[in-house]
């Protein structure tokens, strides 16, 4: 337990003395294997995943039990080399029988739910879990049910837990996503209603909602749903690209920009927001957007100086007066003493603190 704590606050030092001292002592073949176990998740923690998988399969080599075919697939799976996670997964899985117990199936189906072994999992989590409860394998079940365009038992899943469970939005979204797909629209929309009529203010479910309206080509009652505030920070990635894209198909150009702009700020490595960004921009109506011109530069705008040569984010300024646009002198400071400038190549971090007044 002491090694698990040291573990879990990260203090990788101390956890291997416990563990080394509790392999150097203990002769009880139970604890012995817990702790060669703990000593390949450390190992894989600090990132010397090679030396996990070495004492994973030196451990394997001495007792191929399940557990510890798990944890030779995890070492695999941490050193990014999926074949040989795979080989010990299904080891794992041949060794389970009828008398297996809940963890040894649980950690089994675990493994090959983040190998995306689909097909392989499905049934093993079928057998330990009461598909009419919330539970986090309930949720992973109907994920791989999904995954393997298994629609019909995944939504007779969501529908069992709704039906005894006062629910949870994972749920409701989940129902109505398969209802979308298959295209009953107004049965997806009862979903979301039903959902928003308890919890008005679930801004992924208004999105989800607003984009059921679309396709129902609905506009006006897409309207209604983009006039309801929605904090975009609050938001998903893909409640961030939808919700972007929408503003954009009702030609609100600018609440787009500000969704789409935050979702970079937030999910700065995600390559999918900056493409989503530069498409979205890219059909902005520029006549019906004075603001993509402006005649003054704020607090967060984004600026090129010295013929566009050094990018600069204006992160301070006291009141003075007001710069015009004119950039072509290189030695040109617009507000001399009184401005803080952050360059903006220095550091991906700088960047993340560009705010939506940087568009322009």
């Amino acid at each position: 337990l002491l090694a698990h704590s040291y573990r879990s606050q990260q203090a990788y030092d101390s956890a291997s003395r416990e563990i080394e001292a509790i392999l150097g002592d203990c002769h009880d073949e139970e604890v012995l294997g817990e702790a060669h176990r703990l000593k390949i998740r450390t190992l894989a923690d600090q990132g010397k995943t090679r030396e996990a998988v070495q004492a994973a399969d030196d451990l394997v080599n001495k007792c191929a039990t399940v557990t510890n075919l798990v944890e030779a697939a995890r070492a695999y799976r941490s050193d990014n080399r999926p074949e040989q996670a795979m080989e010990y997964a299904i080891r794992a899985q041949n060794l389970l029988g009828e008398d297996s117990s809940f963890l040894d199936v649980l950690s089994v189906a675990n493994e090959l739910y983040l190998l995306q072994e689909t097909d392989l999992a499905i049934p093993l989590y079928e057998r330990i879990i009461d598909p009419t409860s919330d539970s986090p394998f309930t949720r992973r079940l109907v994920h791989d049910l999904i995954r393997s365009d298994q629609l019909g038992r995944a939504l007779e899943i969501t529908r069992g837990v709704r039906s005894t469970t006062d629910g949870t939005a994972f749920y409701y979204e989940v129902e109505a996503g398969i209802l979308e797909e298959v295209g009953d629209l107004p049965a997806a929309r009862t979903v979301c209603q039903e959902y928003l009529s308890e919890h008005p203010d679930d801004a992924s479910m208004i999105v989800r909602l607003a984009v059921i309206e679309y396709r129902a080509s609905n506009n006006q009652e897409v309207d209604r749903l983009l006039s309801i505030p929605i904090e975009a920070s609050t938001l998903s990635l893909n409640d961030s690209i939808q919700l972007s894209k929408l503003y954009n198909l009702r030609s609100r150009w600018r609440e787009s920009l500000d969704v789409i702009y935050e979702a970079r700020r937030r999910f700065y490595d995600e390559g999918e927001v900056h493409a989503t960004y530069i498409f979205l921009f890219m059909l902005v109506n520029k006549d019906e957007c004075p603001w993509l011109e402006p005649t003054r530069v704020e607090i967060g705008s984004a600026v090129c100086a010295g013929r566009c040569r050094e990018s600069r984010l204006v992160a301070h300024r006291k009141p003075s007066r007001p710069i015009q646009p004119d950039w072509r002198d290189p030695s040109y400071t617009p507000f001399g003493c009184q401005t803080t400038w952050q360059d903006v190549r220095r550091s991906s971090a700088s960047q993340r603190e560009f705010s939506s007044a940087g568009n322009t």
